[in-house]
């Protein structure tokens, strides 16, 4: 791999990484914050999938944008956007304005996200993609696991946690300086290919898309919930939610090793069946910290391996344009899975407090595993 090509990934992963810190703070302390303050896990949970909406209505003009603007351009400005909307929460701290700042925090990120994957798709060799794929899963899920424990030192009242983030943001700007091999998306107006032609032709990678970003951002809302409903501390449920972030770190080098060498439609399977059960074992093992702490290490490892195979696959099917337009597919089926799946649970979670979390993890799971290899059987 060229020198610049190799100092730009590296740029565009520390760039996307610092901001991933500021994203894993965000969810879990404004639904901390509003559990402090008695409002009911359904309106949490519709309060949590307003950046999902945000990321769902967003994703189909960005590639259009970074077409326009340039991907370098227009990640300087998200971050510049994401970081005065991250001070705007304090500034208007009710749960209504939340509504409102979270849904534009959501767009913002839709441009990052899809921008950085792009770009480093499009960079990674196709003899190490698992392996670059596997490296940038992990890294984001570490800074992310590093949001919770920062509430952990702050607490979650005053200005301390929001000045954090804010300025995570800023620093998320600085590697993007000695990023040289800036890629330039061909502008095709018609171009048969769009949103709906990735879903078609890709099925199983959209519903794998569909299925991570559900758990995931469900985990980083409520799973603190779910703790302290199930007895655990205010404190000691932020910890399992890092738990939980540090599986998603430590797994990810092996799934990515073993997705340069098996079948990597099966792997995937492979790592939503493996999370199901994690997820299924919850409500058995509350009791016990070590064996709580031990499957919420797995289960974060699966889910965000389920993340890993599909970029992977994304980038071993699709290039150039149609790589910028699968990327957008996958930020609105994030948008999807993000915006209903803390909805869902949390309802379900009022229905059947606290295991409602688990009921709903765990259908989903089974549903996918049930249809692919129905599928693959007939």
């Amino acid at each position: 791999m060229l020198q610049g090509h190799v100092r730009t990934l590296v740029a565009v992963v520390a760039c996307i990484s610092a901001f991933a810190m500021v994203a894993g703070l965000a969810s879990p302390l404004l639904s901390l914050i509003l559990e402090s303050r008695g409002t009911s896990r359904s309106w949490i949970g519709l309060n949590a999938a307003m950046p999902a909406f945000g990321t769902l209505v967003a994703s189909p003009f960005i590639p259009a944008l970074a077409k326009r603007l340039g991907i370098k351009r227009l990640l300087l400005l998200c971050l510049a956007f994401e970081c005065v909307l991250f001070l705007l929460l304090k500034v208007f701290d009710h749960l209504y304005f939340w509504f409102v700042i979270r849904f534009f925090m959501g767009a913002s990120t839709a441009g990052l996200f899809i921008c950085s994957e792009t770009w480093i798709n499009t960079l990674a060799p196709d003899n190490a993609r698992g392996k670059i794929i596997a490296a940038y899963t992990a890294i984001l899920a570490a800074c992310m696991a590093m949001g919770p424990l920062v509430i952990a030192r702050t607490s979650i009242h005053g200005w301390l946690p929001f000045l954090f983030g804010a300025v995570f943001v800023l620093v998320a700007m600085l590697p993007l300086i000695w990023a040289s091999a800036v890629i330039e998306l061909e502008s095709h107006k018609d171009d048969p290919f769009g949103i709906v032609s990735f879903v078609r032709i890709a099925p199983l990678i959209a519903a794998g898309v569909f299925v991570f970003a559900f758990m995931e951002y469900t985990s980083f809302s409520l799973l603190p919930v779910f703790s302290v409903r199930s007895g655990l501390t205010e404190k000691l449920a932020v910890t399992t939610l890092a738990v939980f972030g540090f599986g998603r770190v430590f797994l990810q080098l092996p799934i990515g090793l073993l997705a340069d060498r098996m079948d990597r439609s099966r792997l995937l399977i492979y790592c939503v069946a493996f999370a199901g059960v994690c997820a299924a074992l919850l409500p058995f093992v509350v009791s016990s910290i070590v064996a709580m702490m031990g499957l919420l290490f797995l289960l974060g490892g699966f889910v965000n391996g389920i993340n890993t195979v599909s970029l992977t696959l994304i980038g071993e099917r699709f290039r150039g344009s149609e790589l910028a337009t699968a990327s957008a597919g996958v930020g609105v089926l994030w948008g999807i899975a993000s915006l209903i799946g803390p909805a869902i649970t949390g309802v379900a979670m009022d229905l059947y407090d606290p295991e409602g979390f688990v009921i709903v993890m765990v259908v989903l799971s089974a549903v996918f595993v049930v249809s692919t290899v129905r599928k693959a059987w007939s």
